[in-house]
Formats: structure tokens, C-alpha cells, sequence
């Protein structure tokens, strides 16, 4: 289950996972089974503290790095996040979810993660909302 504690809470931006309880997409299904672990969960923190000093131009060759165009990647461990940035509000969205074993990202996961966000941007402009992990202290709380 995933869960947010208070430090998530980012001053500069928020972080939102595209998609919602009632409506589920596969990074909201893989943030859910994989985050639920308090050791990753705190990882995800400390690398959004990190983006949290500056945003939209933070990157870091060992947590958080471009992809390809618009398409940011979080690396825990074994585990990849693809992320883009929605400027309003300001937020980094996560689009994308996979355990990566090899240096590049393999093609299907590719393939499957610029159908996520071209189905996010679709939606993004029918204002279907996610669930949301900072920025005012918006948050929708699974239990």
C-alpha cells in the first residue's frame, strides 16, 4: 500500500503518480505494489528532497536523469520512474513504472512508457486528476 508522510511535501513542486483509485494506470499499479516498502519509499523521498533544490533543471547522473526529450527517469535500486513535468501546477508526474535489470531502457518498456504519457497529455487537457503527493498539501490517502 502506498502511503506519504509529511516530509513528501515539496516547497518548489509536487509529485503526482497519473492515475486514481477508481481509474488505475500501470504506474499507479506499480507505485502502489513496489512503494509500499518503507525502505524504497524513503529513497523516493530523499531523491524528490534532492529535485526539491532545483526544479525542472535538477538532474543527477546516479537518481534522476533525462530519458529522452521531455522524459525524466527516477532510479532506485532496481527501479525506474518515468516522469514528466506539468507546469500547471507545477508538478512532476510519474507516467511510467518498471524494474530495469540492464544498463538501457529495454524497447517495449520504452514503447509502453511514450503511450503512458501521450495518454496522460490526452488527459491532462480533460482535467483528469491523480493522485497527488505534495504542493499544498493535496493528498489522496489509500487505505
Amino acid at each position: 500500500m502506498l502511503t506519504c508522510t509529511e516530509e513528501i511535501y515539496k516547497d518548489n513542486f509536487g509529485f503526482r503518480v497519473f492515475g486514481k483509485e477508481n481509474a488505475t494506470t500501470q504506474v499507479y499499479e506499480f507505485m502502489d505494489r513496489e512503494f509500499g516498502n518503507e525502505k524504497y519509499r524513503k529513497k523516493l523521498i530523499s531523491v524528490l528532497n534532492a529535485i526539491n533544490s532545483n526544479p525542472m533543471f535538477y538532474s543527477h547522473p546516479e537518481k534522476f536523469k533525462p530519458v529522452e526529450d521531455d522524459v525524466w527517469e527516477i532510479k532506485i535500486k532496481p527501479y525506474r520512474i518515468a516522469c514528466i513535468w506539468d507546469s500547471k501546477p507545477y508538478n512532476l508526474v510519474a507516467v511510467y513504472g518498471f524494474k530495469k535489470d540492464k544498463r538501457k531502457w529495454p524497447k517495449k518498456d520504452l514503447e509502453n512508457m511514450r503511450r503512458q504519457k501521450t495518454l496522460y497529455c490526452n488527459s491532462r487537457s480533460k482535467r483528469i486528476e491523480g493522485v497527488y503527493y505534495g504542493r499544498n498539501k493535496r493528498i489522496e490517502k489509500r487505505s
